[in-house]
């Protein structure tokens, strides 16, 4: 017996984003308008062009349409007496014809700052790999000695002689309950 077909999540949205991609180079899901959708938003005959309406001002000053429209303009005049008498249609109606989002879109996160850090990223590891290489087309390399055992223990041997990175300052004073810190610079 046949089991239940059924369609996946991500079947779906692959074939919802799929047929939005085919009419727009890049598709943004909820956050941005396609391009379709933007070219048919600048050449509508109604539109202000003082409206500006971005992520960081999402309160234009100028409504998205102008007052070419009779149903909107009487509306906005309904509007200015009592907002208890407009429906929920009518609202909705009123909000699209002067924002052009809805507010929660100005919330939706989107992965574009993944693209930055990587090329950040990108342009470190590059720098890094070419310090290397070219270092090592100068002849550039650590000395043989730095790996003799003789030489690290005559090199140990002077930093301490010298007294080199002493403990100095208020703190060499304090009595630590700690024995792994006695040393005759600390008073008892």
């Amino acid at each position: 017996m046949l089991g239940r077909v059924s369609v996946s999540r991500a079947l779906a949205f692959r074939g919802v984003s799929t047929t939005a991609v085919k009419k727009d180079y890049i598709y943004y899901p909820g956050y941005m308008m396609s391009i379709e959708q933007h070219k048919n938003f600048l050449e509508h005959p109604n539109r202000n062009h003082d409206n500006y309406e971005s992520f960081l001002l999402p309160f234009p000053q100028a409504p998205k349409f102008a007052d070419k429209d009779p149903e909107l303009n009487a509306l906005r005049e309904k509007a200015k007496g009592d907002w208890g008498a407009l429906s929920l249609e009518e609202t909705n109606q009123l909000y699209d014809g002067h924002f052009r989002y809805r507010y929660y879109r100005y919330q939706q996160p989107t992965d574009r700052w993944k693209f930055y850090l990587g090329m950040a990223f990108l342009n470190i590891g590059l720098a890094s790999i070419m310090i290397r290489v070219f270092g090592i087309m100068e002849g550039h390399a650590h000395p043989e000695y730095y790996s003799d055992p003789h030489f690290m223990t005559e090199y140990i041997k002077r930093g301490l002689q010298i007294n080199a990175g002493h403990l100095r300052g208020l703190s060499t004073h304090w009595t630590f309950p700690n024995r792994f810190l006695a040393s005759p610079f600390f008073t008892e």
